[in-house]
């Protein structure tokens, strides 16, 4: 948005003593400043004379300047000052006041006031008289002492700072994309030094509520990155040769945190940070990949004379969560308690010792199928099919750079179990996987993926029995995708073998364990419950396919599961459809399926009637996008 600053009118006149007068104007509806005096360039230590008049600066003109930076400013500057000597070493006299002065701060979008306050000009040193910096809800940031300008560039300075809660963070993602939430901060530093060695010493804490966001930029190439990747030249190019085909830079990645501006500073100040502060930490934005953390940490942040950051101190997790996102599955990872980061000088060395654990439910007699097999286990057969509560641990040590990653399976502690027998099972059999870490990764693997436990080894994923051996039965765990397989050839052979129809043919297999549910005796709990259904179904269309009826019937082949259904219907699935255009985009369709609901445990018949619009697209704004008209 423009902004009317005012009317800028500038003189200058040369004077026959070789000096150059000067007289500047910007004067309108927010601005009303004068600059008047002498500029003498033949001279050395007289060469400025000047009087600054601020009888009214808008911050709104500060704001224009501020390259989007700051915004909703208000309030105005005012003031008056000489300058007078050397240009490297001027002498300021007089003071700026800031009068109901307010402002916002993009990219932590946190608004501050400046009220009745006032920076001194006394010869080469400016004064800082308790001047109040405040946030929303009142809070100050005060600065107490001087900066001397005496041998520019070198300024050197002695500052008091203090804060008390005071808010230095209240940004949403749009407003900045790497660090965003909110955050508040006592601290009491000592700044003192000459220009960019200076010395800071004191202390700062992070306050109870805050939560701070933090985001890992992608390090990939961008599709406008990846343009040009490939290339291809010809073999008898030798200058594409020697452009393409040079030897690669040296990796100059620096190894530590390094701040080259501030070598030869002293730096030491203790960070204080505890639970009820929350940090947040997106690993991968693209997967979903995300750390969330809270603790208690007593830190020394330094700095040596080489620039080079170092922290000191421990870091105790109290709790907190990793988001692991693979494709469509997501698991929440509970980090233990217990869990701590030491720092002890680089912090990208530092010492990692964190557990994260997710609980998942899993049938025991998966876990122990080759204890179990060829035993007569009898009526605990029932037991070992229930479902036990597994904490799958990610273990994190060593290096912060190149941790070392580990993962168990253990039983948690204080877990119900129907019988000590069990427990010592499902113990013994944990003990043995920890043996082999390739064993407990698969065995992790699978509990995340599928939610059940392997077999110990690859040939017994397809064995097994539906008699008494195994209690791991092999049919059941491909029922669902071999039903898939066996659909589509015989959906095949009967449409080459019946013509002018279309038939279809559909296997639908499944298995689960029967519950414990009224009606159903203790032996039938938690036993295999299995329904095997053959769907047939006709279709046939009439009126050059204006209209087609479908038929289907589906036959019970293998049903243990308990449900009672109505096979008096001659035809279970029955729908018509029209279509309303010839080329099928409108259709009304008129339905009626038996369905078998999992949830209620029965059938459901369910009729309706529908308007069906059936669209070829690319991309969505081929299908919401207005058409240009020509």
């Amino acid at each position: 948005m423009q902004k009317n600053l005012g009317n800028l009118q500038a003189k200058f006149a040369n004077m026959t003593d070789d000096r150059i007068q000067a007289d500047v104007t910007l004067v309108g509806e927010m601005n009303d400043v004068h600059v008047g005096g002498f500029y003498n360039p033949s001279s050395t230590d007289q060469a400025l004379d000047l009087n600054v008049e601020l009888r009214r600066l808008d911050t709104r003109t500060i704001e224009a300047f501020s390259f989007g930076q700051l915004r909703e400013t208000k309030g105005a500057l005012q003031g008056e000052m000489t300058v007078k000597g050397a240009v490297d070493k001027p002498r300021l006299n007089g003071q700026i006041n800031f009068n109901d002065v307010g402002f916002n701060v993009k990219f932590v979008n946190e608004s501050y006031t400046i009220n009745d306050e006032a920076i001194v000009f006394d010869n080469q040193t400016i004064r800082f008289n308790k001047f109040d910096l405040k946030d929303r809800e009142g809070h100050a940031f005060t600065t107490d002492g001087t900066v001397n300008i005496a041998n520019l560039p070198d300024v050197s300075y002695s500052l008091q700072v203090t804060a008390n809660q005071f808010n230095v963070l209240n940004a949403s993602r749009r407003d900045n994309e790497l660090v965003y939430g909110n955050a508040s901060l006592t601290t009491n530093l000592r700044i003192r030094g000459t220009g960019s060695t200076p010395s800071v010493t004191g202390n700062l804490k992070v306050e109870d509520g805050s939560k701070i966001t933090m985001v890992i930029p992608d390090s990939g190439p961008s599709a406008e990155e990846s343009a040009g990747i490939i290339t291809f030249i010809q073999p008898n190019d030798s200058t594409a040769l020697a452009k393409y085909l040079r030897k690669p830079k040296a990796d100059t990645l620096n190894t530590k945190i390094t701040f080259d501006q501030l070598a030869n500073s002293n730096i030491s100040i203790d960070v204080e940070i505890n639970d009820a502060t929350e940090f947040n930490v997106i690993v991968d934005e693209q997967s979903g990949d995300n750390l969330r953390a809270k603790g208690n940490a007593r830190l020394n942040v330094t700095m040596d004379d080489a620039g080079n950051i170092g922290l000191f101190g421990r870091y105790d997790v109290t709790e907190g969560a990793y988001s692991l996102t693979y494709q469509v599955l997501k698991r929440d990872f509970e980090i233990e308690k217990g869990s701590s980061i030491v720092f002890s000088g680089d912090p990208l060395k530092a010492t990692l010792d964190i557990t994260a654990l997710y609980r998942i439910q899993a049938r025991v007699s998966e876990l122990i199928a080759g204890q179990t097999n060829g035993q007569d286990i009898g009526t605990s057969r029932n037991l070992y099919a229930n479902k036990l509560p597994f904490d799958v641990a990610l273990k994190m040590e060593g290096n912060l750079a190149a941790p070392k990653l580990s993962f168990d399976v253990m039983l948690p502690e204080g877990a119900t179990v129907p019988s000590a027998e069990i427990k010592e099972a499902v113990q013994a059999k944990l003990v043995q996987f920890r043996k082999d870490p390739s064993e407990i990764n698969k065995q992790v693997f699978a509990l995340l993926v599928l939610g059940s436990f392997l077999p110990e080894n690859s040939f017994d994923f397809f064995s097994g029995s539906s008699g008494g051996g195994s209690l791991i039965n092999a049919e059941n765990l491909a029922r669902t995708s071999v039903s898939k397989i066996l659909s589509q050839q015989l959906d095949r052979l009967a449409s080459n073998v019946i013509k002018g129809v279309d038939l279809n043919v559909g296997l639908n297999s499944s298995s689960d364990y029967a519950n414990n549910n009224a009606g159903q005796n203790a032996q039938t709990a938690g036993s295999t419950a299995t329904k095997t259904d053959l769907n047939i179904g006709l279709s046939k269309s009439f009126f050059n396919g204006r209209l087609s009826v479908s038929v289907g019937k589906n036959f019970v082949l293998e049903d243990n599961t308990g449900v009672e259904r109505n096979n008096a219907q001659v035809f279970d699935n029955i729908s018509v459809n029209y279509n309303i255009t010839r080329d099928g985009r409108y259709m009304v369709r008129a339905y009626r399926v038996n369905e078998l609901e999992n949830i209620l445990e029965g059938y459901v018949i369910e009729t309706g009637l529908g308007f069906v619009i059936n669209l070829d697209y690319n991309t969505f704004n081929q299908i919401f996008g207005k058409k240009k008209v020509e």
